[in-house]
Formats: structure tokens, sequence, C-alpha cells
């Protein structure tokens, strides 16, 4: 029960880490990847992970 109770915080713990590059992925951001790759070598830093949130946030020019 412990062990599906920690794979399950876990779970949600990465979906929330990812959440600016879900964002961007979702509104098919043209900067994609670089935000992907901010969140993913930088989002650990609190100021890393909000500078990928801002730019998956900034409108996308069509």
């Amino acid at each position: 029960m412990v062990k599906a109770v920690l794979f399950f915080v876990i779970i949600i713990l990465a979906h929330l880490y990812f959440v600016p590059s879900i964002i961007a992925g979702r509104k098919g951001h043209r900067n994609y990847r670089m935000i992907f790759n901010l969140n993913f070598l930088f989002g650990f830093t609190i100021i890393g992970w909000f500078v990928a949130l801002f730019l998956a946030l900034k409108p996308v020019d069509k």
C-alpha cells in the first residue's frame, strides 16, 4: 500500500514539474523544445521553472 501511494505521489509531482512543458505543447508553441529543455534542465531551480512557465504562457505567434 505504501509503495502504491509513493508511486502515485511521484507521478503527480512529475506532472507538476513539467507543467510549463505541457502548456507549451498543448498551445503548439513554436519554442516548445526550448521550453522543454529549459524546464528539464533548470526546472529544479525555482527561477528556471518560473521562466519556463512565463515563456509557455506567452502568446503564440501565428
